[in-house]
């Protein structure tokens, strides 16, 4: 049977985002928290126990205290993740930057498909502008790249 590298492997000596950590099952926490600790993890069905050195990286669309306090997130696992906390507001909260966005977002869509497309109209970033957003930067991506 052929051995696979897992994701703590595969990032060895460099970073390993974990998205939406407050959807992961209590147990598998409890798991990730171990191997936060003791810088070691052993595979399904190894009883040899493997060094890791990989930096983490946590995101959550919770508010994590609050998800702590729900029982969602451990909070032993919170407090070992948040070393250093960056918030990153919706971007309802920030619309002014829509603009610039949609010209980044447009320029590498140009690149990933080798298009010359120009960017959008005045009437189009202000409906933009206009629009909630409740999937963030993703939705303004996913709606420009609608084909």
């Amino acid at each position: 049977m052929e051995r696979r590298a897992g994701c703590f492997e595969l990032a060895e000596e460099g970073t390993l985002l974990l998205d939406e950590i407050g959807e992961m099952p209590i147990a598998t926490q409890a798991k990730l928290l171990r191997v936060l600790e003791d810088h070691k993890l052993r595979r399904l069905g190894s009883k040899v126990e493997t060094p890791v050195d990989v930096r983490v990286l946590a995101a959550t669309n919770k508010v994590p205290e609050d998800a702590v306090a729900k029982g969602e997130l451990r909070g032993d696992l919170y407090y070992r993740l948040n070393v250093f906390n960056l918030h990153l507001p919706p971007l309802r909260e920030h619309k002014e930057d829509i603009p610039q966005l949609v010209e980044s977002l447009v320029a590498d869509m140009n690149a990933k498909h080798s298009r010359k497309v120009g960017g959008v109209s005045e009437t189009v970033l202000q409906m933009f502008q206009s629009y909630n957003w409740p999937g963030n930067v993703r939705e303004l991506r996913n709606t420009l790249d609608a084909r």
